[in-house]
């Protein structure tokens, strides 16, 4: 079942575009941390950091790092013992708003939008996920920040769970249908019931 949902998704994405966004909330004061791994550390992202990020997102233009530092984003790193590499994860602040195919997301002045997280494969599988969004989660604690956000394609399984062990729900789900010649994209949202 899995494979024919996967497959028939592609498959439509390819021939009309059309793709899902599931856009997550968790509450900056009472959600879960994460059980730490006792051989990898969390913390805020160094500059030697922040270099290795750069170089191993290289489909991504020169100085992207620096242009975010520069939006008031902060990055938080997963390392090993021995200080290799685990993943990473960034913050941003509100408020701000980010755009895919023509659905303006808001977030707001006192939330955060986490983006962009990385667990690199030797590491999979061993909740460093929701370690970083922990992580975050006690920096942004005293800030006044009350939601953290995270927008995610309905397809990807992986980081989906990890914003639920994280102790974020799902929002809202956005339906995109890029119709060929028309220019744009057509895209429906459905706000989902908050769990009780």
């Amino acid at each position: 079942m899995r494979f024919v949902r996967f497959f028939t998704l592609k498959v439509l994405r390819r021939t009309i575009g059309f793709e899902v966004l599931c856009l997550y909330r968790g509450d900056v004061e009472s959600g879960p941390h994460a059980a730490a791994d006792g051989n990898i550390g969390v913390r805020t992202a160094s500059n030697d950091d922040l270099r290795e990020i750069e170089s191993l997102r290289s489909e991504r233009p020169s100085g992207w790092v620096k242009d975010r530092i520069s939006l008031g984003e902060s990055c938080f790193v997963a390392r090993t013992r021995g200080g290799d590499l685990c993943g990473y994860l960034w913050a941003a602040p509100g408020p701000r708003i980010f755009r895919h195919r023509g659905k303006e997301i808001r977030i707001a002045q006192g939330d955060v939008y986490v983006r962009d997280g990385q667990t690199l494969p030797a590491y999979r599988g061993r909740g460093i996920m929701p370690q970083l969004i922990a992580s975050a989660r006690a920096t942004l604690l005293g800030q006044e920040k009350r939601w953290m956000w995270a927008a995610i394609y309905d397809f990807n399984d992986s980081p989906k769970r990890s914003v639920e062990k994280a102790g974020f729900q799902l929002h809202e789900k956005i339906c995109y249908v890029s119709v060929p010649f028309a220019g744009r994209a057509l895209f429906c949202s459905r706000k989902q019931k908050p769990a009780v």
